[in-house]
Formats: structure tokens, C-alpha cells, sequence
């Protein structure tokens, strides 16, 4: 050990010249008018910084949800990731917190305003606080369309003449097209997902 610095009549020392990830050891003497007294035991420290911030993020918009997925910070600032921070908004710096979870890569979070843009960010955080956000990943969530409208029939020697009017929401993504269902009764029975993305 060298001598760091010599300090005054008091109790605390900020050592502001460690570098982070480094593990340094400490031990302290007293002085008076006598001379320097017997050194104490050591202790050791290790100083760490913020993380940077998570890569990768991409999302996947579902049905009324979207899937997040990110990678780790390259560098944790030399403490372990306690948690992520989803930050979510309307437009790129109008973003407010979404939700905190644990020290996993991924999350889904159910989206509510269909068809209007949405951006999204993550935030790592260690035992120095929270760190930058990640690049910022947006897109238009999307769910089924509703039902369509107006339905009705004309029947036409000799055949049946449907028509109805598009749903009053899309769902946020244009409808490309109908199915018709047909059976002898009133039960409806689709031969496969009757709500499509």
C-alpha cells in the first residue's frame, strides 16, 4: 500500500480517484503533535458505475399485447443487473414508466390504444441506479377487426345475395378480406380461428 492522501480531524474520506471495476484496500493511522500512530486492518472496496444500456430491443406486437425482447448490457458497471425498467409513450421522449421487472430479457405487456404508435425503451439498473435506454423500437400494435355491420340477405331465384358494411374498427391494420360461414341453423362453428391478426 502507498499513502492515498492526508486529511484532517475527521471521520470520512471520499476517495473520487478509483476506478470503477477495480478492487482496491484501505487501511488508515491516526496522527497528533507525537507522530503517526499504529495503522488499523484493511478493508477493500470495489467501485462501480451505472449500466449501459441494454441492445437489441425488439418488439413484437400480438393480439391487443406486445413481446419485448433485449439483450444484457455489455457492461453491467461491475454490479450485477437488478432489474429492467420499460418505459413506454406515444412519440420518442415522451415516455413514462410502463413497468419494473427482474433481471430477465424479455416481457410481454398488454397494449391497449390499437392502431396508434406506440415507442418503447428499456432500462437496465444496478446498485449505482438506473442506466441509459436502450435505442428506442416502435410500431403499431394491432388486434381482430370487430364484427362487420349491417349484415343482410336478399334471396334471388336461385341464389342468395349477401351485403354488409366494414367493421366499425379495424383494429388497427386494414381488413383484407371476409369469411362467410354457412350452415342450416343459427350456430356458428368456424373451421379455424375465427380472429386473425
Amino acid at each position: 500500500m502507498t499513502l492515498l492522501t492526508t486529511i484532517g480531524n475527521q471521520t470520512s474520506h471520499v476517495d473520487a480517484t478509483a476506478s470503477p471495476g477495480t478492487t482496491y484496500f484501505y487501511a488508515i493511522t491516526a496522527r497528533n503533535t507525537a507522530g503517526e500512530g499504529p495503522i488499523t486492518g484493511t478493508v477493500n472496496a470495489t467501485p462501480f458505475t451505472l449500466p449501459i444500456s441494454p441492445s437489441g430491443l425488439a418488439v413484437q406486437f400480438g393480439n391487443q399485447y406486445a413481446n419485448l425482447t433485449w439483450n444484457a448490457p455489455a457492461s453491467n458497471g461491475f454490479s450485477a443487473i437488478t432489474n429492467y425498467t420499460i418505459y413506454r409513450g406515444t412519440s420518442v421522449g415522451n415516455q413514462s414508466i410502463l413497468t419494473t421487472i427482474g433481471n430477465i430479457t424479455h416481457s410481454l405487456i398488454p397494449v391497449c390504444k390499437m392502431g396508434r404508435r406506440i415507442t418503447i425503451v428499456s432500462r437496465a439498473t444496478n446498485a449505482a441506479g438506473e442506466g441509459p435506454s436502450t435505442t428506442v423500437s416502435s410500431g403499431i400494435p394491432k388486434t381482430s377487426p370487430q364484427p362487420p355491420m349491417s349484415i343482410a340477405s336478399l334471396s334471388s331465384d336461385p341464389t342468395i345475395i349477401l351485403s354488409w358494411q366494414p367493421p366499425e374498427s379495424n383494429g388497427g391494420s386494414p381488413v383484407t378480406g371476409y369469411r362467410i360461414y354457412r350452415g342450416t341453423s343459427q350456430t356458428v362453428k368456424p373451421s379455424s380461428p375465427r380472429w386473425e391478426m
